[in-house]
């Protein structure tokens, strides 16, 4: 009987030391900013680098070439409400609160770029049905959406679908949009400041 108290004492004494290890845990990762290791590429300088990228069917894998050598991190289901949902909203696509359509977008970590004071800005690819952008994410230090800017991409209807491109240089976002229908093309510039 001894033996059995000691060894349900030793039990409950590891539970605790577990359950305080990990609540620790999850409350540290909870107000630091994304983990390097989520981020196949560091501080890019201009959207054109998607020209490289590839999704393969088969494996439902996103890759930075060809050689499928190097695939980016998918969102799950958490980075999906805490950074997608937000970040689509404040590009004007409020019906991505309604939850079916976060869930069934493509979303990856791309690049994690240079820290702006204590905001954490990253590029993150996302895709849907009639929907494809390279997005730049503003994080505060607890990891909010603060802003978020499309880099290259964004929704497509015919017979109207532009092409936007976008150079980051430190403090200043470069963009210029090709808006192509069937008639005619036209170029706009804009500047953006962060």
């Amino acid at each position: 009987m001894g033996n059995i108290m000691k060894t349900m004492k030793y039990f409950y004494i590891l539970l605790f030391l577990i359950l305080i290890c990990s609540f620790s845990i999850d409350k540290k990762t909870d107000k630091d900013v994304l983990p390097d290791s989520l981020f196949v590429l560091k501080n890019i300088s201009s959207s054109d680098i998607t020209e490289n990228f590839r999704y393969d069917n088969k494996t439902d894998s996103y890759y930075t070439d060809t050689t499928k050598k190097i695939s980016f991190i998918r969102f799950d289901s958490t980075y999906r409400i805490k950074l997608l949902v937000p970040a689509l909203t404040k590009l004007g696509f409020g019906w991505i609160n309604h939850g079916e359509w976060a869930q069934i977008m493509s979303a990856f970590f791309i690049s994690k770029q240079e820290k702006v004071g204590d905001c954490q800005p990253i590029v993150i690819d996302v895709s849907g049905t009639d929907f494809w952008a390279l997005i730049l994410i503003t994080l505060d230090k607890n990891c909010n959406v603060v802003s978020s800017f499309a880099l290259k991409g964004g929704e497509c209807g015919w017979p109207y679908c532009p092409v936007k491109h976008s150079y980051l240089n430190k403090d200043k976002i470069s963009s210029y949009m090709s808006c192509f229908t069937t008639l005619f093309m036209t170029t706009c510039v804009n500047y953006f400041q962060r």
